[in-house]
């Protein structure tokens, strides 16, 4: 267990730049205010989340200054870990957006096998390991992952009229980590198996289609 949690110690350390360096010239224009305790975001909850969000809100995630006080990757793990009491109360969609909204959920690309990696991420993220013991049909998963890319299409179709912060379109870029990341999850064994053989066939045409 030692061995699990250094190596996704180092991971989430990795992964902690792909957000934070995009926020870097937006942080530095941004001062604490002295008369206020107020949260300053650098990524709203309507950019991180996608439209029609239901699930466990991060209270601290990529995009907010609290992210970038955070020294270890460890630390970082713990406080994306869901409640108890939030998490028994969840249903299957919400857990579903849960997971595929957590801030370290990119971790899995940083191992040599995604596949590897998810199993990895279950041993220290509650969310995922309760998502891979419940009832989740794939079914629904698929079609989840179908709703992402149809945002992404209508992020891509809209960019050049679309407002970005600094040059980042962070909405782009937190579609598509939402995007590849379920697309592993749908490759993990039992749910993959699960598929129709349309289904299977529908998902190959959408991923070749993205790459």
């Amino acid at each position: 267990m030692k061995y699990i949690l250094k190596k996704i110690t180092l991971i989430t350390l990795l992964m902690a730049t792909v957000l934070c360096v995009a926020i870097q010239p937006v942080a530095a224009s941004i001062q604490d205010s002295s008369t206020s305790n107020s949260i300053y975001p650098l990524i709203t909850d309507a950019d991180y989340y996608p439209e029609n969000y239901t699930g466990y809100l991060y209270p601290i995630r990529p995009g907010m200054i609290e992210w970038t006080k955070i020294e270890t990757g460890e630390d970082m793990a713990k406080i994306c870990q869901i409640p108890e009491n939030t998490l028994a109360h969840l249903t299957i969609e919400e857990l579903l957006q849960t997971v595929v909204a957590y801030p370290l959920a990119s971790d899995i690309f940083l191992i040599d096998d995604p596949n590897e990696g998810i199993l990895l991420l279950r041993t220290v993220f509650n969310g995922l390991d309760t998502l891979l013991d419940s009832s989740l049909d794939a079914s629904v998963l698929l079609s989840y992952y179908l709703n992402e890319i149809t945002a992404k299409s209508l992020l891509d179709q809209n960019s050049a009229s679309r407002t970005v912060s600094n040059g980042v379109d962070y909405k782009q870029i937190l579609v598509n980590r939402r995007t590849m990341f379920l697309e592993k999850l749908i490759e993990i064994p039992i749910f993959f198996e699960a598929l129709s053989t349309e289904e299977k066939e529908y998902f190959f045409l959408c991923r070749h289609h993205l790459t």
